[in-house]
Formats: structure tokens, C-alpha cells, sequence
């Protein structure tokens, strides 16, 4: 069997954490995350700090924000393409290198 060879991919900030605030249907101000969670086995996803969620583990904030489109979430390995002077081509926030077995 072929040795690995790893290589260097990127992907945008937003792909490793992001987080945004929405106004609940009370007033109340939510904070909608992506990135490193605390339940289950997952070890990137969305979270909320709304009571519905922490029962849950979803909420129609963390629903609201993903159908906006708000967070790019860009990776060369996912969605191709290359960082444009160290920055996202979908989004310009700037991206991060990750290594890769291929």
C-alpha cells in the first residue's frame, strides 16, 4: 500500500469558528455559533445559547442562520479554488492552512 503524501489545503475563517448574534421572537438576543461543540461526538457544528437548544440541540436561530447564508464557511478541499492573497475567494475573511493526507 502507498504511503500517504499530505498536503497543505485552506479554508476560510468562518469553517473553524464563527459566531453571530439574532434577536429571538421576545426580544432577547441570541448568540448562534459554529465551531467547536460540546455534545455529542461532534466536533464542529452549531450551537445557540437559547434555551431551546441546550434541550434540543437545534433551535429555529441556529435554522434562521443557516438558510441566510450569513457564515461562508469556504474550503479549498470541499468547494475548490484558491485563497487570493492569503484571503477567502468567497467571502475575503482570511483563511487558515490545515494538512491533508491524499
Amino acid at each position: 500500500m502507498p504511503d500517504l503524501s499530505i498536503i497543505t489545503q485552506y479554508a476560510c475563517e468562518t469553517a473553524f469558528e464563527w459566531r453571530t448574534r439574532v434577536t429571538g421572537s421576545k426580544g432577547d438576543i441570541h448568540i448562534v455559533e459554529w465551531g467547536r461543540t460540546r455534545h455529542g461526538n461532534c466536533l464542529y457544528g452549531w450551537s445557540c445559547s437559547c434555551k431551546g437548544f441546550q434541550y434540543h440541540h437545534t433551535c429555529k436561530h441556529v435554522r434562521e442562520v443557516e438558510a441566510s447564508g450569513k457564515r461562508c464557511g469556504w474550503s479549498q478541499e470541499a468547494h475548490g479554488g484558491s485563497p487570493i492573497n492569503g484571503h477567502c475567494p468567497k467571502c475575503g475573511c482570511k483563511v487558515r492552512g490545515y494538512l491533508v493526507g491524499v
